[in-house]
Parts: C-alpha cells; structure tokens; sequence
C-alpha cells in the first residue's frame, strides 16, 4: 500500500513538473514569435525598451528580458536598458546576473544612481550588507529627488547587520525629510525595541499612530504596544 501511495506521489509531480516545462517552452515559443528575426529590423531601441518595461510592469521579467536583450544587440553600451535587464534578473532571482548588469551599467555611466539603488537591492537580498550599504551612500551621492527612501534602506540595511545605533541615526534622517512617513516610525520603534529602549519606541508608536490612526488597529502595532508597555 505504501509503495502505491508513494509512486502515486511520484506520478503526481511527474505531471506538475511537465506541466510547468510546457507552460514555460510555450511561453518562450511564444515570445520569439513577437520578436523580430533581426533586431535591426526596423524597430528601434526605444521601442525594445517600452515593451521589455511593459512586460515588466505585468509580472513578466523573463518575457522583458528578452525584449532587453534585443535592444542591447542595437546599444550595448546603454546604461538604463542594462540596469532594466538588472532588475529582471532580480525578480528572478538570478542575482549574480542582476548585478553583472549593474556592474556593466556603471562601468558605462559611473553617476548612474538606478544602477547603484538597484545594485544595493540585490547585495541587501544577498545578506551582503556591507556592500549595500557602501552603494545606498553612492547613490545618495546622485539622487535626483528626496533622499528619504535611501535613508530608510540605510536604516534596514544597518539593522540586518546589528548596527542600530546606525540604523537609528539613518531612520531619524528618514524622519526629518518626511515627518509623516508611518514606515520610518515603525522601522525606528522596531529598532528602539531591540535595544531596549522601550519609552523611546513607545514614543514612536505614539507618534506613528498621530500620523495615521488607522494603523492602531493593525495586529503589529497592537502587538509593539503591548510589548513596549510590558518592557516600560
């Protein structure tokens, strides 16, 4: 009976496994139909460029990828497609790959700030937090707008590490460029918790909750609080 069961298992994701291979070669076939034969077969970078982006924004990195590829065929040397490419990669999980672009996309345009952000994603997945940390300080270097999101994946990335004394100074940078952002309250108390200063991430809370109210009915704020007040 048990020798049954188990090849009725086997069977059963001989079947899946099938299943996904074809659903994936389908894809794919299906992919090379709408790609040109030659990528200089009239149509431009830009256009590669827009459907790869498109297909990205659907949920679909390796179908963008491909359309990435054939734009890099016309411009190797593009920055922005390469950190594109880089970012598919990523969703894929093909890491090494993701920062193989990145590298070549600052090889090519070393102020390139996506590329740096991008590249310090990928380290900050790969537990790598010092490199991490060293590329959010480059691409604070060029960011084009408000450096707030930067200094909250500082925070987070000096918190992986074990630094919070760090990671409070970078959230309270967080804070200072957007008063009102719930995400660097909660980051912070988090950290003052770990620390142990619990008024300090009681205060926090207090504050995350001024900001937006509805967060108090949230089961992890309810839970911060009641740790916080037992800890106080």
């Amino acid at each position: 009976m048990m020798m049954r069961r188990e090849l009725v298992e086997k069977n059963t994701m001989d079947y899946i496994l099938l299943a996904l291979m074809t659903f994936l070669l389908v894809e794919f076939v299906w992919l090379l139909l709408q790609l040109p034969a030659r990528a200089d077969a009239g149509i431009s970078t830009e256009s590669y460029v827009r459907q790869g982006e498109a297909l990205a924004r659907s949920g679909r990195p390796l179908a963008s990828i491909l359309y990435f590829d054939q734009a890099l065929n016309i411009k190797p040397q593009s920055a922005n497609v390469l950190v594109e490419r880089g970012k598919g990669y990523d969703r894929l999980g093909k890491f090494q790959n993701a920062i193989n672009d990145f590298d070549l996309a600052i090889y090519y345009s070393p102020l390139d700030f996506d590329a740096y952000c991008n590249r310090a994603h990928v380290w900050y997945e790969e537990k790598q937090y010092d490199l991490a940390i060293s590329d959010y300080n480059k691409a604070l270097q060029f960011c084009p707008a408000s450096p707030h999101d930067l200094y909250v994946y500082l925070g987070m990335a000096y918190a992986a590490k074990g630094d919070y004394s760090q990671s409070i100074k970078e959230y309270s940078k967080a804070i200072s460029t957007s008063p009102r952002d719930a995400l660097s309250y909660v980051n912070r108390a988090n950290v003052y918790f770990q620390l142990g200063d619990y008024g300090l991430a009681m205060k926090d809370l207090k504050t995350l909750i001024a900001v937006d109210p509805a967060l108090a009915d949230e089961p992890w704020a309810k839970d911060l609080v009641i740790a916080s007040s037992a800890k106080n």
